[in-house]
């Protein structure tokens, strides 16, 4: 089954935070990202024709061999529908990020709806 990114507009994947369990197995930013391409289900390519980036360079900054910009992580993190890369900064230095209860609650909401008008 093909999917496509939405380009204009909002997100097409709702945000998801990962688990403690699932952060525990992230030892780098480089699984964090890996993490997050499992989870929306498309390929690298895919990403980086959206971001819009060359697949080369994306693939380099997933590695480590290249900085994450602010602006990349952010558009990365759109397009897969995962906060992991951020997940993994805050942990990295110690901290965690925080998620608005009545927000994650509005989101599930809006995504249980949405799958109910499908179902319809």
């Amino acid at each position: 089954m093909q999917r496509e990114l939405n380009l204009i507009g909002g997100v097409t994947l709702p945000m998801v935070m990962h688990s403690a369990a699932e952060m525990r197995l992230v030892n780098s930013k480089t699984d964090a990202a890996y993490l997050s391409l499992r989870r929306c289900g498309f390929d690298q390519r895919v990403i980086a024709e959206h971001m819009p980036m060359d697949p080369g360079h994306l693939s380099r900054m997933i590695r480590g061999a290249r900085p994450w910009s602010d602006n990349w992580q952010a558009r990365f993190e759109r397009l897969t529908g995962s906060y992991a890369l951020t997940q993994w900064d805050c942990k990295a230095r110690g901290g965690e990020l925080y998620a608005d209860p009545v927000e994650n609650r509005k989101a599930a909401l809006r995504a249980e709806l949405q799958s109910l008008e499908k179902a319809a």
